[in-house]
Protein backbone atom coordinates (compact mmCIF):
# COMPACT_ATOMS: atom_id res chain seq x y z
CA UNK A 1 0.00 0.00 0.00
CA UNK A 2 2.92 2.39 0.62
CA UNK A 3 4.53 1.61 -2.65
CA UNK A 4 1.00 2.68 -3.99
CA UNK A 5 1.28 5.89 -2.39
CA UNK A 6 4.67 6.89 -3.41
CA UNK A 7 3.84 5.79 -6.82
CA UNK A 8 1.12 7.93 -7.05
CA UNK A 9 2.45 10.49 -5.13
CA UNK A 10 5.14 10.43 -7.78
CA UNK A 11 3.07 10.69 -10.71
CA UNK A 12 1.13 13.59 -9.39
CA UNK A 13 4.46 15.45 -8.80
CA UNK A 14 6.27 14.61 -12.32
CA UNK A 15 2.82 15.76 -13.99
CA UNK A 16 2.41 19.11 -12.07
CA UNK A 17 5.93 19.68 -13.14
CA UNK A 18 5.53 18.89 -16.60
CA UNK A 19 2.08 21.35 -16.87
CA UNK A 20 3.84 24.00 -14.73
CA UNK A 21 6.99 23.79 -17.52
CA UNK A 22 4.56 24.19 -20.39
CA UNK A 23 3.01 27.18 -18.78
CA UNK A 24 6.01 28.75 -18.15
CA UNK A 25 6.92 28.51 -21.80
CA UNK A 26 3.41 30.40 -23.24
CA UNK A 27 3.12 33.09 -20.19
CA UNK A 28 3.84 36.02 -22.77
CA UNK A 29 1.25 34.92 -25.48
CA UNK A 30 -1.72 36.08 -26.18
CA UNK A 31 -4.16 33.29 -25.19
CA UNK A 32 -6.44 33.17 -28.30
CA UNK A 33 -6.30 31.03 -31.46
CA UNK A 34 -8.32 31.76 -34.40
CA UNK A 35 -10.59 28.85 -35.74
CA UNK A 36 -13.11 30.74 -38.13
CA UNK A 37 -12.35 34.32 -39.71
CA UNK A 38 -14.96 37.22 -39.39
CA UNK A 39 -15.94 37.71 -42.85
CA UNK A 40 -16.74 41.27 -43.23
CA UNK A 41 -14.57 44.43 -42.67
CA UNK A 42 -14.61 46.17 -39.20
CA UNK A 43 -14.79 50.16 -39.43
CA UNK A 44 -11.28 50.95 -37.94
CA UNK A 45 -13.33 53.45 -35.51
CA UNK A 46 -14.33 50.23 -33.74
CA UNK A 47 -11.13 48.77 -33.14
CA UNK A 48 -9.75 49.95 -29.90
CA UNK A 49 -6.61 47.38 -30.33
CA UNK A 50 -5.21 44.40 -31.86
CA UNK A 51 -3.14 41.09 -31.01
CA UNK A 52 -1.76 38.29 -33.36
CA UNK A 53 -2.52 34.46 -32.18
CA UNK A 54 0.55 32.08 -30.76
CA UNK A 55 2.62 30.75 -33.38
CA UNK A 56 1.37 27.43 -31.81
CA UNK A 57 -2.08 28.12 -33.41
CA UNK A 58 -3.58 26.28 -36.08
CA UNK A 59 -4.19 29.38 -38.55
CA UNK A 60 -2.50 32.34 -38.06
CA UNK A 61 -5.13 35.39 -37.45
CA UNK A 62 -5.02 38.78 -36.14
CA UNK A 63 -8.00 39.25 -33.04
CA UNK A 64 -9.14 42.95 -33.14
CA UNK A 65 -10.53 44.31 -29.76
CA UNK A 66 -13.66 46.30 -30.70
CA UNK A 67 -14.07 49.71 -28.26
CA UNK A 68 -16.55 47.79 -26.18
CA UNK A 69 -14.41 44.99 -25.55
CA UNK A 70 -15.67 42.19 -28.05
CA UNK A 71 -12.99 40.11 -30.09
CA UNK A 72 -12.98 39.11 -33.27
CA UNK A 73 -10.48 37.20 -35.30
CA UNK A 74 -9.57 38.01 -38.93
CA UNK A 75 -7.25 36.77 -41.89
CA UNK A 76 -3.77 38.58 -41.27
CA UNK A 77 -3.48 38.09 -45.34
CA UNK A 78 -6.39 40.80 -46.15
CA UNK A 79 -5.51 44.33 -47.42
CA UNK A 80 -7.67 46.20 -45.12
CA UNK A 81 -6.61 43.55 -41.81
CA UNK A 82 -3.37 44.65 -42.76
CA UNK A 83 -4.29 48.74 -43.09
CA UNK A 84 -6.09 48.44 -39.74
CA UNK A 85 -2.98 47.03 -38.01
CA UNK A 86 -0.51 49.39 -40.10
CA UNK A 87 -3.78 52.48 -38.70
CA UNK A 88 -3.35 51.45 -35.20
CA UNK A 89 0.27 51.00 -34.71
CA UNK A 90 0.65 54.71 -35.61
CA UNK A 91 -1.86 55.77 -33.41
CA UNK A 92 -0.11 54.16 -30.71
CA UNK A 93 3.26 55.80 -31.65
CA UNK A 94 1.77 58.82 -32.01
CA UNK A 95 0.17 58.74 -28.39
CA UNK A 96 3.37 58.08 -27.18
CA UNK A 97 5.25 60.52 -28.77
CA UNK A 98 3.02 63.04 -27.69
CA UNK A 99 2.82 62.16 -24.03
CA UNK A 100 6.59 61.87 -23.62
CA UNK A 101 6.59 65.27 -24.90
CA UNK A 102 4.61 66.26 -22.23
CA UNK A 103 6.43 65.44 -19.85
CA UNK A 104 9.58 66.05 -20.74
CA UNK A 105 8.53 69.72 -21.61
CA UNK A 106 6.84 69.44 -17.94
CA UNK A 107 9.98 68.36 -16.09
CA UNK A 108 11.53 71.14 -18.28
CA UNK A 109 9.06 74.10 -17.13
CA UNK A 110 9.38 72.66 -13.25
CA UNK A 111 13.46 72.73 -13.75
CA UNK A 112 13.47 76.43 -15.22
CA UNK A 113 10.69 77.67 -12.47
CA UNK A 114 12.88 76.78 -9.71
CA UNK A 115 16.26 77.87 -11.15
CA UNK A 116 16.77 79.98 -8.22
CA UNK A 117 15.86 77.78 -5.54
CA UNK A 118 18.34 76.49 -2.85
CA UNK A 119 20.49 73.63 -3.79
CA UNK A 120 18.31 71.01 -2.16
CA UNK A 121 15.25 71.40 -4.53
CA UNK A 122 17.81 71.97 -7.06
CA UNK A 123 18.88 67.99 -6.38
CA UNK A 124 15.21 66.73 -6.20
CA UNK A 125 14.13 68.32 -9.35
CA UNK A 126 17.51 67.00 -10.97
CA UNK A 127 15.97 63.48 -9.72
CA UNK A 128 12.44 64.11 -10.67
CA UNK A 129 13.78 65.03 -14.47
CA UNK A 130 15.76 62.21 -14.71
CA UNK A 131 12.55 59.71 -13.73
CA UNK A 132 10.73 61.38 -16.50
CA UNK A 133 13.64 61.01 -19.15
CA UNK A 134 14.33 57.80 -18.10
CA UNK A 135 10.44 56.62 -18.33
CA UNK A 136 10.23 58.42 -21.67
CA UNK A 137 12.79 56.31 -23.49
Amino acid sequence: MRQYCLCLFIGLLAVAFLQSSVMCNHFNLSSECCFNYYGRKIPIAKIDSYMKTRVDCNKTGVVFVTMKGYRICVDPELNWVKRVMRALDDRDLLHLKQNSKEILSLSFTRHNASHDNNEKNDRALQEEDYWANTLCL
